[in-house]
């Protein structure tokens, strides 16, 4: 879904620079006094017309009619098209104050007026100074950014670790003896059909089933793509020991364990979203959560939360996603205590495992 922010006003910036000098060198330009609110309102609307927030036009708009209204009874020296960072600062608290109570709407007052600012940049209504427009502008962003601020990747500084210790924590995974189970299955080659893949998962303990494939089992396909790590090679509906097998049996290959084991982390944050559409927000909450458990200042443990005071559709998005960060600290990627950590040696993998399941897309070529 395309972001709501006006994306290009700080580009534009510098380029209105000179415009807005040369007017006000000039001569005066219509303030407030001389140009309505009404007509300021409309004109906002028909500019959003003509955006991708069109099918919100009326509504940002209203929202802002209200905005600027409240503002002029504040304060009656404010201009509507020159607003200074004190009025900046009147509106952020008056935002600041709704977040406990109703965060979107604060969201929503303060993206509307960005989104107004950037307005009257781009149509060189503003009548301010650049100074005062950057001030405003840098607020209002950093509220939004605040509000919807992700982690990625790169924010993770991994630890130096030695490979031994490394390998020795990967050793300690119950995802090990889990391939090794699969392994044993396997022996000098095995049919991939119904009666197999129940053998396999009685095997590994996961709820049986009929489907002829083990990736319509999610155990199985999450074991499975650990296991596709060089592991276990699946040909023609034939499962064999991969070229890895012997040195994961060894426990000797660093690199062939830490890549099943960005595979099976990988594969949990992969959720079929055909099958269910929330299952994608889940995954990402999961994968934010574990990148936070990476970071110096790990967040608390919310694992055991209820979440009774959240909406029913967003009470059910955090349970999922608890019961995700639950089975990752059953599978000792995890540490759930007071707050949620990542062991130092099991990062790289993590962190593999989360790049693989988030990639980045590559830039289009011009």
């Amino acid at each position: 879904m395309a972001s709501k922010r006006p994306g290009n006003a700080g580009q534009k910036r510098a380029a209105k620079t000179k415009a807005r000098q040369s007017r006000l060198k000039s001569g005066p330009t219509a303030s407030a006094a001389q140009r309505s609110l009404r007509n300021l309102v409309d004109d906002f609307t028909g500019y959003l017309r003509e955006t991708e927030l069109a099918s919100d036009a009326e509504q940002i708009a209203k929202l802002l009619d209200v905005t600027l209204t409240q503002m002029g009874r504040a304060n009656p020296d404010f201009d509507p098209t020159a607003w200074t960072p004190d009025d900046a600062h009147v509106l952020l608290d008056i935002a600041d104050g709704l977040v406990a109570d109703n965060e979107e709407a604060a969201l929503r007052i303060v993206m509307s007026s960005l989104t107004y600012l950037a307005f009257l940049d781009e149509t060189d209504s503003w009548t301010g100074s650049d100074e005062d427009y950057a001030h405003c502008m840098d607020d209002f962003s950093d509220f939004v950014g605040d509000g919807a601020a992700m982690l990625e990747p790169e924010d993770v500084e991994l630890p130096d670790i030695a490979p031994d210790d490394e390998l020795a924590a990967l050793r300690d995974l119950p995802l090990m003896t889990s391939l090794d189970t699969m392994l044993d299955w396997v022996g000098n080659g095995r049919d991939l059909t119904p009666t197999s893949l129940r053998e396999l998962a009685d095997a590994l303990g996961v709820p049986r089933s009929d489907g002829e494939s083990a990736y319509d089992v999610p155990k199985l396909a999450e074991l499975a793509s650990a296991a596709s790590a060089h592991i276990i090679t699946i040909d023609d509906g034939e499962a064999t020991a991969g070229p890895a097998a012997e040195a994961f049996r060894a426990r000797s290959d660093l690199q062939v364990l830490r890549l099943a084991a960005a595979h099976y982390v990988s594969a949990q944050l992969m959720s079929d979203v055909d099958e269910e559409a929330m299952l994608s927000v889940v995954d990402t909450l999961a994968a934010q959560s574990l990148l936070a458990a990476m970071l110096p200042d790990p967040p608390l443990n919310p694992i055991d939360d209820s979440y009774e005071g959240l909406e029913p559709d967003d009470r059910q998005v955090a349970l999922l996603a608890s019961e995700r960060l639950r089975a990752f600290a059953d599978q000792k990627w995890l540490v759930a205590g007071e707050t949620l950590d990542v062991p130092p040696a099991l990062r790289r993998a993590v962190l593999t495992g989360i790049e693989d399941a988030f990639p980045v897309d590559e830039p289009e070529d011009v």
